[in-house]
């Protein structure tokens, strides 16, 4: 995908929930495509110039442990958020 589909795909998956926009999104996919995660292609659509981003071919079984690392961390957020976590603490 090239970025400002990047952007919409998320906010349609998040029904308009999350947004990223293109200011935050560039500069971390070039970082990203810089440490060698990413790789992109350029295509002319329309007369302009559109980088097309995708995960490098070496990079996938790290993504996919990345994403997983990333579900457990959420898991542990959404316990310790819970409000019946803290409900055996006495406040005094």
């Amino acid at each position: 995908m090239y970025g400002y589909e990047i952007c919409q795909h998320v906010k349609d998956l998040t029904s308009g929930q999350m947004r990223v926009t293109e200011g935050a999104l560039y500069p971390a996919l070039h970082n990203m495509e810089g440490e060698g995660l990413l790789v992109s292609h350029s295509e002319i659509v329309e007369g302009r110039s559109r980088k097309y981003y995708a995960i490098a071919p070496d990079q996938k079984k790290y993504a996919v442990n990345h994403s997983s690392r990333i579900q457990d961390f959420i898991t542990q957020l959404q316990i310790l958020l819970n409000p019946s976590t803290f409900s055996d603490l006495k406040i005094n």
